[in-house]
């Protein structure tokens, strides 16, 4: 898809060639966008996108995942009262308390992969 034509799909003024969904995925998919745009619609729905990671394939892995939530809580926990523990939180402690949180909500993700993948 050249330029021109592009630049006529996505004028609203140019009704023939509108851009339809299958073009949209395709360019969504050539400039590698999916996780950029489900953040973004994410966002405008009030919600978050968190990629999923891979899951492992051994039962002590799924040992150690369980055991990655208690650890990533508790860092959690350190970030938000060291933050709070003047009454006041900062931008930047806000900022680190919610790359724990992240990490905290990733880990449970990757504990439920990891149960479903030993599901009967």
């Amino acid at each position: 898809m050249g330029a021109q034509v592009l630049n006529n799909k996505l004028n609203p003024n140019y009704e023939p060639d509108c851009l339809n969904l299958i073009q949209f995925e395709a360019i969504v998919r050539r400039l590698d966008l999916n996780f950029e745009l489900a953040k973004y619609f994410a966002a405008k729905a009030n919600a978050i996108v968190v990629s999923l990671p891979a899951v492992p394939e051994s039962d002590m892995a799924l040992l150690d995942d369980f055991m990655n939530i208690a650890r990533e809580l508790g860092e959690t926990s350190q970030r938000f009262q060291a933050g709070f523990a003047d009454g006041v939180i900062t931008q930047a402690e806000y900022l680190q308390i919610s790359k724990e949180v992240h990490d905290t909500v990733a880990a449970l993700l990757q504990f439920e992969q990891s149960v479903a993948r030993v599901v009967r």
